[in-house]
């Protein structure tokens, strides 16, 4: 038994430290919806080392979010600039939760187009710029195809 969970911690470990995407779905039992998403975990300078991108979607919402956490403090209007492999930077204006920890990054209209790029490219760069400088973080999205195409994408 104890090797059994050396062994998943492990593994575990590797799809974190290595950018691999995930598929992952629960309930927030508090505020009563269930959700599902796809995320993975990137690379940041210090301390925020592990940033977080993800797609999700709510129970409670008839809108997808893209949503970036683990990452330094912003406000509600600061924005997030992002670009996958050698394409095209885009600027979006960004929400915050009522704590800050979590990013809603306003997609919009762009939303389709994204999600085509993200399953079909190799790195995703995002800068967020906000009052206090900008933050660099890095995705890998080797597997994103895999984990976005089992959401139930509103």
């Amino acid at each position: 038994m104890k090797k059994l969970v050396l062994v998943l911690s492990v593994m575990l470990m590797s799809a974190m430290s290595f950018g691999q995407w995930e598929y992952v779905q629960g309930e927030n039992k508090f505020d009563s919806f269930s959700y599902e998403g796809a995320v993975v975990i990137g690379k940041g300078s210090f301390p925020y080392t592990e940033p977080a991108f993800a797609i999700r979607n709510t129970s409670n919402s008839s809108v997808s979010e893209v949503l970036l956490f683990n990452v330094s403090y912003a406000s509600d209007g600061d924005v997030v600039k992002m670009y996958i492999d050698d394409g095209d930077v885009r600027s979006y204006l960004i929400e915050t939760s009522k704590d800050k920890e979590l990013i809603n990054i306003l997609i919009g209209s762009d939303f389709e187009e994204i999600k085509r790029e993200l399953k079909s490219g190799k790195k995703l760069y995002i800068r967020l710029d906000t009052k206090g400088g900008n933050d660099k973080y890095e995705f890998s999205l080797g597997g994103s195809s895999l984990a976005i195409n089992k959401l139930k994408i509103k």
